[in-house]
């Protein structure tokens, strides 16, 4: 059989790992869509911002095979043809930061039904890697995956172990877990929070040998500065930008050496000593090394707010639960619940200031949502697909163009990933995912919700298809059952 993959995934077989290519979206032996045509449409040229009037997008074989004005083309009779007039074409969307883990099977389809035909995931085990397989062979139309497995840590780590961190204690198990990883077919290799300073610089060394990128948090033991100096391909949630831009970060990286602390906290600690000329070097420095910041604005935001049951009701009832929980906690005046609403709050202050001048200092933004359901995770209205155009709209309140804040999900994950020549903008060669909008999303970034239909690995995908990808979840009561 023949594989369209960008996924390849890991079997599993007692202690033996054997490698198992997959495609990324629907599988090469299910039925190939029909030739398919978009007329009289406005593309959107996300690469400058142009705007094509009236063209025809042809799809062959999943791929666009052209794009010319409607007036010039001549289609064959077999072509399943649209008529677009009065809409919009963009590229298909990215999610640069999600966590499947068992949730593929309503992530796939809420991710489609939102336009994301494309996404990275940051921290899954390899059993679930294969599940996800499983799914993709089934037929049933998904985005793209790119992976990394399961994150690398620190022997003392702080969590449940949720995203199956590996815990590393030396240089020497770092090297070998790097090694293992990269012969069970990861994408890339995540970075965690607590790695001590000579087990990251292994990491990577022995990526760099291997091969492969890297990506992930900046641990403390680690400036940031000096993580994009090594080669770290993009930053997480700003995770070490505020430490680094402190004229106290020696003092405040030796003070948080030996144990483990609460991230956001030693933010703001460093927050308050930031340092504007540091900064500028710093993000300079990001620059330079095409060091890319995926900040997740849409998690500190969403902390701040209330739960919105137009959302919730998408989302598993546990989950909805878990929810409500962490809600009741700050109306009870929890103290860990109120101080987290505390430093968020003020935190979600200085973040978008911080991405406003990294995207003017020419450091990429990409576009992620770190949408993860498991259970005790606090975060409300993290919902697969719908987060995205949230942080989209959080991205142009922190000071991007609605065609920068497009160009996070489209183009420049595209050239991040190394696909430019397959996603990332409509051109012929592509592959054939995109999304029809009833509005201009230049105009105005909101636009990106207002879906008329989908393209995804050339199927065609309406606005009841996509209506109908969506499940409905009972509401927990008070008693915790559901109603």
């Amino acid at each position: 059989m023949k594989t369209k993959g960008l996924l390849t995934i890991a079997l599993l077989f007692s202690s033996l790992v054997v490698l198992a290519p997959v495609c990324s979206a629907a599988a090469d032996d299910a039925s190939n869509p029909a030739p398919l045509a978009i007329t009289h449409v406005t593309v959107v040229d996300v690469k400058n911002g142009a705007l094509l009037p009236d063209q025809t997008v042809v799809m062959d074989n999943r791929r666009i095979v052209q794009v010319i004005p409607s007036g010039q083309i001549r289609l064959p009779q077999d072509t399943v043809v649209y008529d677009a007039t009065g809409k919009f074409v963009i590229p298909g969307l990215w999610d640069m930061h999600v966590h499947l883990l068992d949730d593929e099977q309503i992530a796939f389809p809420y991710l489609l039904a939102n336009g994301v035909t494309g996404i990275r995931d940051m921290g899954a085990p390899l059993e679930d890697v294969q599940r996800w397989r499983e799914t993709l062979l089934d037929g049933t139309p998904a985005p793209h995956v790119f992976f990394a497995g399961p994150a690398l840590d620190g022997a003392r780590t702080l969590g449940d172990g949720s995203l199956m961190q590996v815990n590393l204690r030396s240089p020497e198990e770092a090297r070998a877990e790097v090694d293992q990883l990269v012969q069970a077919g990861v994408d890339f290799i995540k970075v965690y929070t607590y790695l001590p300073d000579n087990v990251y610089k292994a990491i990577a060394d022995e990526a760099k040998e291997q091969g492969i990128p890297f990506a992930g948090h900046v641990p403390f033991a680690v400036s940031a500065k000096t993580a994009a100096e090594m080669g770290q391909k993009s930053i997480e949630h700003l995770y070490g930008v505020l430490i680094a831009s402190s004229s106290r970060e020696a003092e405040i990286r030796k003070n948080y050496a030996d144990h483990l602390s609460y991230i956001f906290a030693v933010d703001l600690e460093a927050a308050q000593s930031f340092d504007k000329a540091k900064a500028h070097a710093l993000f300079e420095t990001f620059a330079n090394h095409d060091t890319h910041m995926v900040p997740t604005l849409v998690v500190y935001h969403n902390l701040l707010g209330p739960i919105d049951p137009a959302l919730a009701q998408h989302v598993p009832t546990d989950i909805q639960k878990y929810w409500e929980d962490y809600q009741k906690q700050i109306k009870a005046k929890n103290p860990g619940a109120q101080l987290t609403q505390s430093v968020i709050s003020q935190l979600y202050q200085i973040y978008p200031h911080l991405i406003d001048e990294m995207n003017r200092q020419g450091v990429p933004i990409m576009a992620g949502t770190d949408t993860l359901w498991h259970e005790k995770e606090p975060t409300p209205n993290l919902v697969f697909g719908f987060s995205l155009h949230d942080e989209l709209e959080l991205l142009v309140q922190a000071g991007l163009t609605p065609l920068e804040a497009l160009q996070a999900a489209t183009i420049t994950p595209a050239r991040f990933l190394g696909i430019e020549n397959s996603s990332g903008s409509i051109e012929a060669g592509k592959w054939a995912d995109l999304v029809l909008l009833d509005e201009n999303p230049l105009v105005e970034i909101a636009h990106t919700r207002q879906i008329w239909s989908v393209i995804s690995d050339g199927r065609y995908l309406d606005k009841q298809t996509l209506q109908g990808m969506l499940r409905t979840f009972p509401h927990p009561d008070v008693s915790g059952q559901t109603s």
